[in-house]
């Protein structure tokens, strides 16, 4: 798999940011998050160059292994490049 050139990021307070996403395909890219039942809330960005067109976005999902259900956390867009998004119970 390779690696994305960084078009989104995630900001976990008191963590190192994260830019690194592995593709899946053309439209999935993921990372690990280690410790997520201790992340309250995330911020979830675009970087300025992310070659995503009006009226399309990138969604951020949670799954943990085997990876069989996903929960939708938020999503960012280019008309709203960056949202802070509470985890709750998504990650406990």
């Amino acid at each position: 798999m390779a690696s994305l050139p960084p078009y989104f990021g995630v900001i976990i307070p008191g963590r190192p940011l994260i830019t690194e996403f592995q593709a899946v395909n053309q439209t999935k890219a993921f990372t690990i998050i280690h410790q997520p039942t201790t992340i309250p809330d995330l911020s979830f960005f675009l970087f300025p160059n992310a070659p995503i067109p009006p009226g399309y976005g990138a969604i951020l999902y949670y799954s943990v292994p085997p990876f069989e259900n996903w929960e939708i956390i938020g999503s960012v867009f280019p008309e709203k490049p960056s949202s802070f998004m509470r985890t709750g119970k998504i990650l406990h």
